[in-house]
């Protein structure tokens, strides 16, 4: 949670004031690129390095698409791979991803961000370590209470019309859920999430079970999005 807490931080002081507390890459073009960089609308926003590992920002540049997928992240013969929590409406939006991984200073670093569904890269950067932004342990900050949901499944019913979705609550408070959207091939309506609304506690889990309009087809991704009383989205896309 504590993790959760610190990417939003900064993502708000760094967007309000302009300082760069992570990294932030102005013009990509002016920035040494290994040579497998690829043109793509993910792009790093801010990253930075602590004790428990590296923190990483992307900004999400896409018109309209729903993002989900894992960060990795690759030095020397090492690679530590992340999800990554896409926030802002989910478009045009931010991305937050905390991986856990011990570095080697003043060595390069590469970045990956591979799409799941399809399984695409979009992102693919080596970085040298002055570039990485290394965060001061005697700093400490203010928090802002923060709605932070993370989706880690969903599975859908042998019935053929419930499915069910797993919910972690990672902000800095409770979290209504009041209403749901599923969108893919079959879905012709709009879902019931039973029991609505659902209070999701912070550092609670719960699972929903929503009532789905239309019927899935085996082998189809759908993205579920669940919709919060202030207006937040949270979104997951799996594969029935």
């Amino acid at each position: 949670m504590n993790k959760a807490i610190g990417y939003v931080f900064l993502l708000v002081i760094g967007l309000a004031i302009g300082v760069p507390i992570g990294m932030v890459i102005q013009n990509p073009q002016d920035t040494p690129l290994g040579t497998e960089e690829k043109v793509s609308l993910i792009d790093i926003e801010y990253i930075y390095s602590d004790n428990s590992g590296l923190s990483v920002i992307l900004k999400n540049q896409f018109t309209n698409k729903v993002l989900n997928g894992n960060v990795t992240v690759y030095q020397n013969e090492n690679q530590w791979t992340e999800r990554v929590d896409w926030h802002t409406d989910w478009r045009n939006g931010y991305g937050f991803a905390g991986i856990g991984c011990i570095l080697e200073e003043n060595k390069t670093i590469r970045i990956k961000y591979t799409e799941n569904y399809p399984k695409e890269t979009y992102l693919d950067r080596t970085l040298q370590w002055a570039q990485i932004r290394i965060r001061e342990p005697s700093l400490t900050f203010t928090f802002m209470e923060t709605e932070e949901l993370r989706i880690t499944s969903v599975a859908f019913g042998t019935d053929n019309t419930t499915i069910t979705v797993n919910v972690q609550n990672t902000g800095t408070t409770d979290v209504v859920i009041s209403s749901a959207t599923i969108a893919g091939v079959g879905i012709t309506g709009t879902p019931t999430i039973i029991g609505s609304p659902v209070t999701i506690g912070k550092g609670l889990s719960v699972e929903l079970d929503i009532n789905v309009a239309g019927t899935w087809s085996a082998g189809n991704a759908y993205n579920v999005e669940l919709l919060s009383t202030k207006g937040n989205k949270f979104s997951y896309t799996e594969t029935a």
